[in-house]
């Protein structure tokens, strides 16, 4: 009975041991230290003479996945013909451990479940995260290839096993892999406030984009609905819906909080933007992966990395005016299909032709004489002047009566000062000048440039917004109340120079929006910038915006349609003539 009664115990026990172990499976290769056989079966604790990573790890794969259990056999019998070290394997209905090699989508490993957002169209991705290596496929071949690039990364170069170190098969997506700190960004859920229906939009644009870009599937969820520690929140900076703080006018802020990123703008209406600024600011580079490391807020204009929503479909006329001069018009839609005209004046640099500044005859300094950009044209012309081009100037005051128009800021015209406002610091901040020096050379800048230049100026005008500035957009564009919004746009007219000395003059059609809707500053400086201006001025715009040019048998005529419907007489003119 007693060895009966001893033969129980023995089955009995090799079975729990069987059961506690997941029926452990080892490597079936000739392993002299496989855990059943230690190299120093004396103390079975001690790997003796092998010194490696791996004798800290275990093998678990997805139950019911051959390709999965293929690759965890593939990847013991690597470590064990380069290390000489053999580990075990396990299916994932054993409890989690400290560290492990998890192949497949392993059971009540949390993290298994996160990757699974990760792209698999080209077949795996391993990510090393709190101590363990977690392998994922979609494509059952992919198992077979994350083994050997697990051999290549990091059995040949034990170094590399440390937390956050990735390696991805190629795909199509522009972001190959992206982290916060250690963490993938696939592990994040967007979160926004219910009732914040301009957070909801935004968070949707910031989902798909990630969906678009790096083929990551990450959740929308509600604050209520939030159960993730990593979470990317739109416009709060906490999940009990703290609104951000400390952020001023067109900023936005990324703050890292417990909860995870919180992406926020100081205005409520610029949510989308600070949204599309938090992409271009960490993802529009050159580098495939991303890595975002935590720290204290970034701040950044709310404007600063904007696209424009207009795009160019259609070109109505293009018209050689002289050696180097050209007129184009075209036509642009934006994303909701509002349609604008485009009046472009485009002179290279060593081409035949100058620029100045004009006003109607009569104009002297205290006696402003009005009159619309045509009649001026026309003046210049019987002068003797191969006029080519003119468009409206600076903007101006009604302080005379009777029509007259005061310079708001600078005025030059054949090198007499006709309106000194802003020279030598006087005159708002958002001031701006056009100028042209005796040379020919042209300037654009605010009104501490002017002052050191004025008086080598014989040409000048003056503009309400230096839209680029050394090639960027400049942030006095946003100073103003009509800088932003689809409803703030309006006619414009618009000058800026290239680096090699080009000059573009560009007007906007606006306020009719069966025919021109007009443009925003913003999507006006970014249509700037498409030219490869390093510098524009913002002129007088609305009613003011007229397009003048030569016709080939000599006139001159307007060629754009002034939202006024009529020519509005106006205080100076930007005037371009044959050399």
């Amino acid at each position: 009975m007693k060895k009966i009664l001893c033969a129980v115990l023995a089955v009995a026990f090799s079975f729990a041991l069987c059961f506690s172990y997941g029926c452990d499976k080892r490597s079936t290769s000739e392993n002299p230290n496989n855990p059943d056989t230690p190299d120093n079966p004396d103390n079975p604790d001690d790997p003796g003479t092998i010194e490696t990573v791996f004798s800290d790890y275990r093998v678990v794969y997805e139950s019911d996945n051959a390709a999965a259990e293929d690759a965890a056999d593939k990847i013991v019998q690597t470590v064990y013909d380069k290390t000489g070290y053999g580990m075990a394997t396990v299916a994932d209905s054993v409890p989690a451990t400290d560290k492990e090699i998890c192949v497949g989508a392993v059971e009540g490993r949390q993290y298994s479940e996160w990757l699974s957002r990760l792209p698999k169209e080209s077949g795996w991705d391993i990510s090393v995260l709190d101590d363990s290596v977690y392998i994922m496929s979609e494509a059952e071949s992919g198992y077979a290839a994350a083994a050997d690039a697990f051999e290549e990364n990091f059995v040949l170069d034990e170094s590399a096993l440390t937390n956050g170190a990735s390696v991805v098969s190629a795909n199509s997506y522009r972001v190959q892999s992206a982290y916060v700190d250690d963490v993938p960004l696939s592990f994040y859920d967007i979160v926004y406030a219910e009732t914040d229906t301009v957070a909801a939009e935004a968070a949707e644009e910031l989902q798909t984009w990630f969906e678009e870009n790096a083929g990551y599937d990450l959740p929308l969820r509600t604050a209520d609905e939030a159960d993730n520690e990593y979470n990317i929140l739109i416009n709060m900076v906490d999940l009990d819906g703290t609104s951000v703080s400390g952020i001023y006018r067109e900023d936005c802020a990324v703050d890292f909080v417990e909860s995870g990123i919180a992406i926020s703008s100081a205005l409520q209406s610029e949510v989308a933007h600070s949204v599309e600024s938090f992409i271009a600011h960490f993802f529009r580079t050159e580098e495939t992966d991303v890595r975002i490391e935590g720290s204290e807020r970034i701040t950044y204009k709310c404007w600063e990395y904007l696209d424009s929503d207009y795009e160019k479909t259609e070109t109505v006329t293009t018209e050689q005016i002289a050696e180097g001069v050209t007129y184009e018009h075209y036509l642009m839609k934006n994303a909701a299909d509002r349609t604008v005209n485009v009046y472009a004046m485009v002179a290279k640099a060593g081409g035949e032709w100058s620029v100045r500044s004009a006003v109607a005859d009569g104009y002297t300094k205290g006696n402003p004489v009005t009159g619309n950009v045509l009649a001026t044209a026309n003046q210049e012309k019987s002068k003797g002047q191969d006029v080519l081009f003119a468009c409206n100037g600076g903007f101006f005051l009604n302080a005379f009566g009777d029509g007259q128009k005061l310079a708001e800021g600078v005025l030059i015209v054949d090198g007499e000062v006709l309106s000194s406002r802003g020279i030598n610091g006087l005159g708002g901040t958002s001031l701006g000048f056009f100028g042209v020096d005796a040379e020919g050379q042209c300037y654009i800048g605010d009104y501490s440039l002017l002052s050191e230049i004025w008086t080598d100026l014989q040409y000048a005008v003056n503009g309400c917004g230096v839209l680029v500035k050394d090639g960027k957009l400049n942030e006095i564009v946003y100073g103003r109340s009509d800088a932003l919004g689809e409803t703030d746009s309006n006619p414009r007219t618009c000058v800026g120079i290239c680096e090699n000395g080009d000059l573009i003059i560009l007007v906007i059609d606006g306020r009719r929006p069966d025919y021109s809707y007009g443009m925003n500053l913003c999507d006006l400086g970014l249509l700037m910038q498409s030219y490869g201006v390093t510098a524009a001025l913002n002129c007088d715009g609305g009613g003011s915006s007229t397009f003048v040019s030569k016709d080939a048998d000599g006139t001159l005529s307007v060629k754009n349609q002034p939202s006024d419907g009529s020519l509005r007489s106006v205080g100076d003119c930007i005037v371009l003539v044959g050399a």
